[in-house]
């Protein structure tokens, strides 16, 4: 137990004396991975790796293209290591990442990227004749309580969200499946008509 009180000795004041100062020990915030645009440590994990904040950062994104008919598409700094993957057991099937996605409170790993999968798929959920991602979010990536407060999200134009992409399968998995390693966090402005690009 540490003094919050200390009695420090200062020989230039005049008479010399000790001078009693009062402090406080304030523990330091945890730090923010290198790149990353949110820190993990104060995001609520759902059904994904709790200890995701603390993976080191081994890929880096450096573009994010959303389109209606492809989904998201991400492209990294380099290859992704052949250590990354998580086989399946079916024969060759594996995945290599997991894309993560969520909000400032909230984040979680929901699409599974195997060898050769360019994007998570184009947006199917319809509102009339418009493709819309407020919906296709909610009703094909975080449509189960097991999501947390991401299964009543519905992000809109405009607004903030977050994504990064994690080593082998983080979906519906409490700890690694391959090794403890991902990409930083970025975060994007929701374009309108769910179609943009963005570089990092």
């Amino acid at each position: 137990m540490f003094p919050d009180k200390i009695l420090v000795y200062n020989p230039t004041l005049t008479p010399a004396g000790p001078i009693e100062f009062e402090y406080q020990f304030v523990k330091p915030n945890p730090p923010v991975q290198s790149g990353d645009m949110i820190d993990l440590h104060s995001v609520s994990i759902f059904s994904s790796p709790g200890d995701i904040a603390d993976w080191p950062i081994t890929v880096g994104i450096t573009k994010l293209s959303m389109s209606r008919d492809k989904g998201l598409a991400f492209e990294f700094d380099k290859t992704v290591p052949e250590n990354w993957k998580w086989m399946t057991g079916h024969g060759d099937d594996n995945y290599q990442y997991t894309v993560w996605a969520g909000h400032a409170s909230g984040m979680a790993a929901f699409i599974q990227m195997w060898q050769g999968r360019f994007s998570t798929g184009h947006m199917d959920v319809r509102e009339g004749n418009v493709i819309n991602w407020t919906n296709h979010f909610h009703d094909n990536w975080a449509y189960d309580p097991r999501w947390g407060s991401l299964n009543s999200y519905m992000p809109s134009a405009g607004e903030k969200m977050f994504f990064l992409v994690s080593a082998g399968n983080g979906r519906d998995q409490s700890g690694v499946s391959s090794v403890r390693e991902r990409s930083q966090v970025i975060e994007i402005t929701l374009p309108p008509d769910d179609e943009g690009m963005f570089n990092f």
